[in-house]
């Protein structure tokens, strides 16, 4: 506060996006230049690289998507799911919405992903970021979220990665791309 005015500063210049390895996309039969762009191409990609079944060069299993246990997994790579909806947390005036349709059909879409589809690795309530971040690294997911510092970190962490990056998908016919 200076002068009875309130100045702020982000904490960070981050934007949360969708990674992908673009080798997995075509190893499971999908175009790895063309990254979905709706709800329903996410999730048709995210079954073929499951149905798939494909291993590491080490053997490991490949999965289709990451996701993470903690608090800024779920608000930096979960929100934006509910904010493509017409969702989210609150509205401008502070208001819940967290139950309303628009929030409700983000938080189904990606319990789908999870639970039903069976899309991430086993006991993802057990999966933390850095579990998620390192089995990316090693090519064993397809799809998982995470901030732009990435684009500098995959260089230490995995160089010869073949990867893109996408913004959070919508559903079919509404509303557009999404971040965090």
């Amino acid at each position: 506060k200076w002068d009875d005015k309130i100045y702020m500063i982000p904490f960070s210049a981050d934007v949360s996006a969708l990674f992908y390895n673009k080798d997995l996309f075509q190893k499971a039969g999908l175009d790895p230049e063309k990254a979905p762009e709706t709800w329903e191409e996410l999730e048709a990609d995210l079954i073929k690289i499951r149905d798939a079944k494909l291993t590491t060069e080490a053997g490991q299993p490949v999965y289709a998507f990451a996701t993470s246990n903690g608090a800024g997994g779920k608000m930096f790579c979960d929100l934006p799911f509910l904010w493509t909806n017409g969702g989210g947390t609150t509205d401008a005036d502070g208001k819940v919405i967290l139950d309303t349709p628009e929030s409700i059909a983000g938080l189904e879409y990606l319990n789908k992903l999870i639970n039903v589809d069976k899309l991430v690795p086993p006991n993802p309530s057990a999966y933390t970021w850095d579990d998620k971040m390192n089995m990316f690294y090693a090519g064993q997911v397809g799809v998982m979220c995470s901030g732009s510092y990435t684009l500098a970190e995959v260089i230490d962490r995995a160089p010869d990665l073949n990867y893109g990056v996408f913004l959070f998908p919508h559903p079919d016919g509404k509303g557009g791309p999404s971040s965090f």
